[in-house]
């Protein structure tokens, strides 16, 4: 089974606005998408693309009719590069769900917000 790593883009169709946390003064910033890096086993590209799709529409955060997903990047990791390519690297392995050769996201990285308009 084809372990996938990829990129994605979900931008938002119309600006979110999120309270900064870190402003004493309430203000908001205005988010037009985020970034993410996920690890997942799947059988196809079509089957990792529908759970990519469960993942960011059911995030109670995400109004689905304002989110597009878009794929930066997907890549096949050879089974044979398992360990050098995710266990040898400290800032995944240490935050692996699960074995990457079992079925499901075994990787996802925090969301990257941006809050300008690319």
């Amino acid at each position: 089974m084809p372990i996938y790593w990829l990129n994605i883009d979900v931008k938002f169709k119309e600006p979110m606005e999120l309270e900064d946390e870190e402003d004493e003064k309430t203000s908001y910033q205005k988010i037009y998408g985020y970034l993410q890096n996920i690890g997942a086993t799947f059988p196809n590209e079509k089957a990792l693309k529908a759970a990519i799709a469960n993942l960011v529409y059911e995030d109670e955060f995400i109004d689905a009719a304002n989110a597009e997903i878009i794929y930066e990047y997907i890549g096949v990791i050879p089974p044979n590069r398992v360990q050098k390519e995710i266990y040898k690297d400290r800032d995944i392995a240490h935050l692996l769900r699960s074995e990457p050769t079992n079925d499901g996201i075994w990787y996802r990285t925090g969301r990257g917000f941006y809050s300008d308009e690319e």
